[in-house]
C-alpha cells in the first residue's frame, strides 16, 4: 500500500482520527503519542484556548475565539490532504458529524476514538492537572461544576452511527495503539472490497 506521510501510517488515503472523551480521560495522552509515532498532524483544541486564557478560568467569549482559531487550522490542515488527529471533548453528536463529514468531503477516511475513564478518575485527573506534563500544560483550570456539566453532556459516539472504537484511559499507549491500528486496518479493508460505495455511507456518516 501507499504512503502519503514519510515514516508514518501506510495507508493509501488520508486519516483523520477525532479522539474524543471527558475531561482528564487521557485524550491528549493518546493524541499526542499517536500523532508522534505515526507522524500525523495534531490539532489539539485546548491549545488556543489555554493560551488566550493564560491558563485561568474559562471564558465564553475566549472560547468562541479559540473554536474559530481551531476550525480555521482544521480547515487547513484538511487541504494539506494529511493524516490529521483532532483531540478535544466533542461532547456533542451534531459537533463531531460537522467535523467528520467535513473530512469525508475532502476525500479523508475517518475514525472516532472514545478515551473511556471511569468518572472518579477523570474528576481526579481534571481537578489535579500538573503543569509539568506534557498533556496537561494546555487543560484549562475547571471548576466542579464545570466539570459536572460536562460529564453529564457528553453523548457517546454510538458505533451504528459514527464509525468509533472505545479505548481505556487507563491503558499504556501501546495497548491503546494496538487496538486502534487494527480497527484502521479494518476501515481500509472494507473500503478496498466495496469500491462503488458512497464514502459516507462506507464511514458511517
Amino acid at each position: 500500500m501507499g504512503s502519503n506521510n514519510s515514516g508514518g501510517l501506510n495507508i493509501d488515503k488520508p486519516l483523520l482520527i477525532l479522539v474524543v472523551g471527558n475531561p482528564g480521560s487521557g485524550k491528549s495522552f493518546f493524541a499526542r503519542q499517536f500523532s508522534e509515532s505515526y507522524k500525523f498532524f495534531y490539532i489539539d483544541t485546548g491549545r488556543y484556548e489555554s493560551e488566550l486564557e493564560g491558563l485561568g478560568k474559562s471564558n465564553p467569549e475566549i472560547s468562541k475565539l479559540a473554536k474559530k482559531l481551531t476550525s480555521a487550522t482544521y480547515e487547513q490542515a484538511l487541504k494539506s490532504f494529511k493524516h490529521i488527529i483532532f483531540e478535544g471533548y466533542f461532547g456533542s453528536k451534531s459537533e463531531r458529524e460537522i467535523i467528520l463529514n467535513k473530512a469525508v468531503k475532502a476525500g479523508f477516511g475517518v475514525l472516532t476514538v472514545w478515551v473511556q475513564t471511569d468518572n472518579a478518575t477523570t474528576e481526579e485527573r481534571a481537578m489535579n492537572r500538573d503543569r509539568r506534563r506534557a498533556d496537561d500544560k494546555n487543560s484549562l483550570d475547571l471548576s466542579e461544576d464545570e466539570f459536572v456539566t460536562m460529564l453529564n453532556s457528553f453523548e457517546k459516539p454510538v458505533a451504528t452511527k459514527e464509525n468509533s472504537i472505545v479505548v481505556s484511559g487507563k491503558h499504556d499507549f501501546k495497548s491503546q495503539s494496538v487496538m486502534v491500528l487494527r480497527k484502521i486496518a479494518n476501515i481500509y479493508m472494507k473500503e478496498a472490497q466495496i469500491p462503488n460505495t458512497n464514502s459516507k455511507k462506507r464511514f458511517g456518516l
